[in-house]
């Protein structure tokens, strides 16, 4: 990253930590039995990883929620695997504004949604993402542990480095079916 960029993603950090202290959100814990809606965040990489993410919204619509997914692809161009559908929609670094906060019709409408779950399924710290589920209208935000982002999420899942995605989304996938469920009832 050069200079230029250092210094942007500096002022990002801050709007982003200035956001989240203004936060008035009204959060309520949903396990994946009770939620109605599911936003998933990720940031597209290839078209193995993004096979993940399309067994797993699959796996939700199974369960019947309605499932949006939001993708950051970092290149120029969009990868040929990626359809938009009513459920997958995309932003890329062009749809960001000086500061990385993305900015794009697909990216507000998803942000725009009241989800009952929002999962972000980032594997690395990228603040377009990290705006999008700082800036979210979603009621239980949850994402993979990271110390300096305690603000960001209402459950954060401790991963090692290392875990694949594929290990990311089964545990999302069995702490979001145990978590506020009823002590008489099996899982």
């Amino acid at each position: 990253m050069n200079i230029l960029d250092q210094i942007k993603s500096k002022i990002g950090v801050l709007m982003l930590s200035s956001l989240l202290r203004k936060s008035d959100r009204k959060t309520k814990v949903y396990n994946i039995a009770d939620a109605r809606t599911v936003g998933i965040i990720y940031e597209v990489k290839d078209e193995s990883q993004f096979g993940h993410i399309h067994y797993f919204v699959d796996y939700l619509h199974d369960q019947g929620k309605h499932v949006k997914a939001l993708g950051y692809v970092e290149s120029k161009e969009i990868m040929g695997f990626l359809k938009h559908t009513n459920v997958y929609s995309y932003f890329q670094k062009a749809g960001l504004n000086w500061y990385f906060k993305p900015n794009s019709p697909d990216a507000d409408s998803f942000i725009q949604q009241e989800f009952d779950i929002l999962i972000d399924l980032s594997e690395e710290d990228k603040l377009p993402m990290q705006f999008a589920v700082a800036t979210s209208n979603a009621k239980f935000k949850v994402g993979k542990y990271q110390e300096d982002k305690q603000d960001l999420y209402d459950m954060m899942l401790l991963v090692e480095e290392g875990k694949t995605l594929k290990y990311l989304i089964g545990q999302m996938k069995h702490y979001l079916t145990i978590i506020n469920r009823p002590l008489n009832e099996a899982v």
